[in-house]
């Protein structure tokens, strides 16, 4: 899913203008590399990390699949719902925004962060089991009646 290398470039531009005032010794406050440290690692590097996840596992499970039984019984963007994706998506969205707001307010939004970033996390695990289970399925010997 493309979007997630999206916001990962959005958020790598928003950490390269954070960090001017950072490298050139500016006044910045106190909450200016906690942003910078979120935007790159939960913004730029985990949005990167799922959306290659995203392209890498079907392709596997699809090229796995070809090979074994000569003919890939399943097209590649069957094998995650879009639907999932998309909630996904929102969800991580949502925990980066939290997460930042959290930074300057911690005691309000650090338990909702918390529990968005665990339906994220938990979204994209459901997401990549329900590919195996369908890579599962398909290697199932099929039983003549």
């Amino acid at each position: 899913m493309t979007y997630f290398w999206y916001l990962a470039l959005v958020s790598l531009l928003a950490a390269c203008f954070l960090a001017i005032p950072l490298i050139l010794g500016g006044p910045v406050s106190v909450h200016w590399p906690l942003i910078f440290g979120v935007t790159v690692i939960l913004g730029a590097a985990v949005s990167f990390v799922n959306g290659m996840l995203y392209k890498i596992v079907p392709f596997l499970i699809w090229l796995h699949l070809q090979r074994k039984l000569i003919q890939a019984p399943v097209l590649m963007q069957t094998l995650i719902k879009e639907r999932g994706m998309w909630f996904h998506f929102g969800a991580h969205v949502a925990a980066l925004l939290v997460t930042v707001a959290a930074v300057f307010w911690p005691p309000l939004w650090t338990r909702l962060a918390g529990f968005l970033w665990v339906c994220a996390g938990s979204s994209f695990g459901v997401n990549l089991a329900s590919a195996a289970f369908c890579y599962r399925r398909a290697m199932r010997p099929v039983s003549c009646p």
